[in-house]
């Protein structure tokens, strides 16, 4: 909307969250030429391998299949929000994102390790300005997901006793 009336508009947007391509460190820009052209200016010879330039090609092709897994994605998120927010102790922030962000009454390195042991990953961000015993889990498939929300109940039955 905003890109057919303001000749200073850029939108980017990157390929990690929605096209789950994380590792592929690949983005793209919308704007008007003009500003494109001035951009190119500073771009690098070899800023993104042939590769992963290839893959979001393919992917770029099949908009159906990234709105679908994207549709997942939203419902996967609210569905582990609410069963976080169900939890004693459990405190989560809504987000738009992939991944949801939580505490607990026990220190995040603690709760890290009793998730590791049981066979789930998620990131300490505790050491994060303003996250305090602050976790993050990316949100997967619906299996995952259980997994991931089974663990955490585990783990705090756990530490309880």
């Amino acid at each position: 909307k905003y890109l057919h009336t303001h000749r200073n508009v850029i939108v980017l947007r990157t390929f990690s969250k929605a096209f789950a391509f994380a590792g592929m460190r690949i983005g793209f820009l919308v704007t008007s030429a003009e500003l494109r052209e001035e951009l190119m200016k500073t771009k690098l010879p070899f800023a993104v391998n042939r590769f992963s330039m290839l893959a979001a090609q393919e992917v770029l092709k099949h908009q159906d299949l990234v709105r679908e897994h994207i549709q997942t994605i939203v419902a996967e998120r609210e569905r582990v929000f609410n069963a976080l927010r169900e939890m004693d102790h459990v405190e989560a922030h809504p987000s738009q994102t992939n991944f949801l962000i939580f505490r607990t009454q026990y220190p995040a390195q603690v709760i890290f390790n009793e998730l590791l042991a049981r066979g789930v990953l998620v990131r300490d961000v505790s050491s994060y300005p303003m996250l305090e015993r602050m976790l993050r889990v990316t949100i997967g498939s619906s299996e995952e997901n259980n997994r991931f929300l089974e663990a955490l109940k585990s783990a705090l039955s756990y530490l309880k006793t």
